[in-house]
Order: structure tokens, then sequence, then C-alpha cells
């Protein structure tokens, strides 16, 4: 934390493991920055980095024993680039991105078939 210039501004380089999510696991390697107070801290936020995942109840129709993806985050919206994840067997690989309504959105490709998985991105939202 750095409070020169008036609002406190706050950094983190590391890794954050073990994380519960969606009925699963989530590590994550990289950098948070956010600045400001109250609201402020969520609307100045900055992360980047790389988060795998383990056994992922990501929406009713797909589970992901594994998953893995480069992240960036600036304020409320998640990017995620180099998605791989796992599911009946087979990896698919893509990006993916959080929506408005909540909701992230993978779009995934294995060979020539693209699928797209719509699930919640955190609990609580339909």
């Amino acid at each position: 934390g750095d409070q020169k210039g008036g609002a406190p501004h706050y950094r983190f380089d590391g890794k954050i493991t073990d994380t519960p999510y969606k009925g699963g696991i989530l590590d994550f390697d990289g950098v948070f920055e956010t600045s400001g107070a109250g609201l402020q801290l969520i609307e100045t936020a900055h992360a980047e980095g790389h988060l795998r995942a383990r056994s992922i109840a990501f929406s009713p129709d797909a589970d992901f024993p594994t998953a893995s993806a480069c992240f960036e985050l600036q304020g409320t919206h998640w990017k995620l680039g180099s998605v791989e994840v796992t599911q009946g067997g087979e990896t698919y690989f893509g990006t993916g991105a959080s929506q408005p309504d909540g909701k992230l959105v993978l779009d995934l490709v294995k060979g020539s078939r693209n699928v797209r998985f719509t699930g919640p991105l955190f609990a609580g939202v339909p």
C-alpha cells in the first residue's frame, strides 16, 4: 500500500492458491492494483496474470475437470485469453469475457467444432 499523493494505492504481486469457486478450486498468479477508497477500489481495479482451475461446475451443462487461462481484470470486467478447458475427455481452446449481466461467456474450439459455454461469473447470479 502507498498513500503518497492523497488516495491510497494498493499493489499485490504474487500467488493466491486454493480459492473455492463453483464447487472447485482456483489458483491465481499475477499482479493486482487498485487505488482509492470504497467503491473506487472496484472501479480502479486492474489485474493480470494466469489462473488454473480444478473441478469447476461452470454451468449445468459444463463441468471442467481442469482449466487454465491468462486473465485481465479492469474494474468488474474480466477478459480471458489462452483458455484451455477439459470437458468429457476432450480439450477445448479459446477466449472468454464477462458480460454486463454478470455472466461469463467462453468461446472455445476443438478442431473444427466451435462451442460456447455461458454461466454465471459468481454464485447468486442467475
